[in-house]
């Protein structure tokens, strides 16, 4: 499984189910693959962490305590609360 998501916001831009042992290029992945906004991610796995990492060797990883803890104090400091779908304000609390 391949995952192309966006270097900033970590959210997935594409899913591919294909062959993981082919060692795919991102282009191959997704053809509007952009390396400055993007990054791809590789996994033997049919399921991938909510939360994960990409290592040097592009493999999808789960993130240590400590970089979840850090990512989820960014998700959560805007005082407004986190926009969710429809772009709706959503409590903290």
């Amino acid at each position: 499984m391949y995952v192309i998501r966006d270097k900033n916001a970590k959210s997935i831009l594409h899913i591919s189910e294909a062959d993981y042992t082919k060692n795919l290029a991102p282009e191959e992945v997704y053809q509007e693959f952009d390396p400055n906004t993007m990054e791809m991610g590789k996994t033997k796995n049919t399921v991938i962490p909510a939360y994960f990492g990409i290592d040097e060797a592009e493999e999808i990883v789960p993130l240590s305590k400590e970089e979840f803890e850090s990512l989820r104090e960014k998700q959560f400091a805007s005082p407004a609360g986190i926009l969710g779908e429809g772009d709706e304000e959503v409590s903290k609390a």
